[in-house]
């Protein structure tokens, strides 16, 4: 697929020389993980259900158990996503919770880190 691409620091469109910059493949597979990890539950008006359940990772006694359960289920959201294999989680003691996902797209493996703020 081709998407926009969407620059991880702002949150806005990228452009290069005045134009919008197009990706696709792996980068846009990517990306679209990257966007369901960021959103909230029922934050996106046109598609309620897209997003992670943040207030089922937020607070002091959640386990890593439950986060790690949450963070799989915002992944099966995405269609291309066949298969989750792992998923570590690291929490900073800053409200910030590290993610490393491994994935499958049908044969290919996706594999990445994100940081989520909680």
């Amino acid at each position: 697929m081709k998407a926009l691409k969407v620059d991880k620091q702002t949150g806005d469109l990228a452009m290069e020389n005045g134009d919008f910059v197009w990706i696709e493949d792996h980068e846009e597979l990517l990306q679209e993980i990257r966007s369901v990890l960021k959103t909230a539950l029922e934050e996106w008006f046109l598609d309620p259900m897209f997003g992670t359940e943040y207030e089922a990772i937020q607070g002091k006694d959640i386990s890593d158990d439950d986060v790690t359960q949450t963070i799989y289920d915002a992944l099966e959201q995405v269609e291309r996503v066949t298969a989750v294999t792992d998923i570590q989680i690291e929490r900073d003691g800053e409200r910030q919770l590290s993610v490393f996902f491994r994935c499958y797209a049908g044969e290919e493996e996706v594999t990445g880190t994100e940081v989520m703020n909680l």
